[in-house]
C-alpha cells in the first residue's frame, strides 16, 4: 500500500512537471515517472537500515525538491537542458539496470552488478547529480551553495548503502572490479 501511495506520488510529481512544458520539464517528468514505476515493480528488502541510517534518503529528496523548486516554466539554458538530459538518462538507466532492487530509503534487496553497475557502483546517484547541477545552474550562487551541501549528504549515503550491503555475496568481488563508486577516475 505504502508503495503505491509513494509511485502516485512521484507520477503526480512526474505529469504535473511535464505539463510545465519545455524540454527540460518532460526530461523531468519521465524521470519521475521512471520512478514511481520502479516503486510499483520494486522486491520487498531482505535487510532494513537501522533508523539514523534512514536519513541517508535525504540527499536525494532535498535535490528532487530543489529541481522541483526551479523547474517552473521558464526555458532552461542549453547547458542546463544538456545536464538535466544526461543526468535524466544516466539515472533511467541505473533504474533499469537495478531492476526490481530499487529502493529511496537504504536497505539491502538484491545486489546489481550488471548494466551502468559494470561502471559505476552508484550511477542512479551520479544522473541525480547531474540532475541538480543541471538545475542549479538556473540559480546561480545559491544553486552552487545548495550543491555543494547536497554532496556531502549524498556521499554519506553511499557510504551508508555500501555497508549495508558489503556483507552481500558477491560484493567483494563487485567492488575489486567497480573501483568507483560515483565518478570515474574522481571517487
Amino acid at each position: 500500500m505504502i508503495n503505491a501511495a509513494i509511485a502516485a506520488t512521484f507520477a503526480f510529481a512526474g505529469v504535473r512537471t511535464a505539463l510545465h512544458g519545455g524540454p527540460a520539464a518532460w526530461i523531468l517528468g519521465a524521470f519521475q515517472l521512471a520512478v514511481a514505476l520502479a516503486f510499483l515493480l520494486r522486491e520487498p528488502e531482505r535487510h532494513a537500515a537501522p533508523w539514523p541510517a534512514l536519513a541517508g534518503a535525504l540527499p536525494s529528496l532535498a535535490a528532487s525538491g530543489l529541481v522541483l523548486a526551479v523547474g517552473g516554466p521558464t526555458p532552461w539554458s542549453p547547458v542546463a537542458t544538456t545536464l538535466l538530459a544526461l543526468g535524466a538518462a544516466i539515472a533511467t538507466l541505473g533504474l533499469f539496470s537495478l531492476g526490481r532492487s530499487f529502493a529511496v530509503l537504504p536497505g539491502v534487496r538484491t545486489l546489481r552488478t550488471a548494466g551502468l553497475y559494470r561502471w559505476v557502483r552508484h550511477p542512479v546517484y551520479l544522473g541525480e547529480t547531474l540532475i541538480l547541477v543541471g538545475a542549479a545552474t538556473r540559480l546561480g550562487l545559491w544553486g552552487v551553495g545548495c550543491v555543494f551541501g547536497v554532496l556531502p549528504l549524498l556521499a554519506w549515503r553511499i557510504l551508508l548503502e555500501e555497508r549495508l550491503l558489503s556483507a552481500e555475496l558477491g560484493w567483494a568481488d563487485w567492488v575489486a572490479r567497480v573501483r568507483w563508486r560515483l565518478l570515474p577516475g574522481v571517487w
